[in-house]
């Protein structure tokens, strides 16, 4: 199938490689514009961009894949199915029905566990001993649509969020390929969440890293790990 990625973050980078590997094909990535890093502020593109250079993939940098005008564009690439993986923006509905397939999303956390921007931290800081990643459609309510695949991991002891990312990351590639090419062959199952037992993962604020030495140690021992 042909593919159009939105995407920004180091989180898709496995998936990208496995797309690319596959027998689908990668035909447009959609990611944030740069953003200023380091000591001297200078604009970096964002991972999935250097990673579409370096494939000689084409991309695109926009702060709204929404607008008519983008839109436009992503049509031009007569997408099959779109793949949204940490993108950073809100998908709509004239872009998710674009592609016969629609659009899926890889989620960090075993829905509907931990819906939000930062599953990943807050599985580790509330001492969860297993996540996982879940392939869903895409809907208007956050990380509300239907699952298509989950797999889980365990959650180790001296697990920190970094290294938990990067272990989740390794697990999304080949669960994505399984759910594309179930989806291309009209095998896929679409099951809908038990959205009574949904829980959140809220973007993280920076009053969320005060540490408050009036908890227990084993409280601020998985606080540090899940915000390290």
């Amino acid at each position: 199938m042909k593919i159009v990625y939105l995407g920004s973050g180091e989180f898709g980078i496995e998936c990208l490689n496995a797309l690319n590997s596959s027998d689908h094909s990668v035909e447009l990535v959609v990611t944030q514009p740069p953003n200023p890093a380091g000591r001297g502020r200078k604009p970096k593109p964002t991972p999935a961009a250097r990673w579409a250079d370096t494939n000689s993939i084409p991309f695109i940098e926009t702060d709204n894949a929404n607008t008519p005008e983008m839109i436009a564009k992503i049509a031009d690439y007569k997408p099959d199915l779109i793949v949204v993986i940490a993108f950073g923006q809100k998908v709509g509905n004239d872009l998710i029905n674009l592609p016969p397939r629609s659009a899926v999303n890889v989620h960090a956390s075993l829905l509907p566990k931990y819906r939000g921007a930062a599953p990943i931290n807050w599985a580790i800081i509330n001492g969860e001993t297993e996540t996982g990643i879940s392939i869903i459609t895409l809907a208007q309510k956050m990380d509300a649509g239907c699952i298509l695949g989950q797999s889980k991991t365990d959650i180790a002891p001296d697990e920190t969020a970094g290294s938990l990312h990067d272990k989740l990351a390794q697990v999304a590639a080949p669960l994505l390929l399984e759910t594309i090419d179930r989806i291309a062959d009209g095998s896929a199952v679409y099951n809908q969440q038990d959205h009574s037992k949904a829980t959140l993962a809220p973007k993280l604020k920076k009053t969320d890293g005060y540490i408050d030495f009036n908890e227990s140690a084993a409280s601020l021992e998985k606080k540090i790990r899940g915000l390290w």
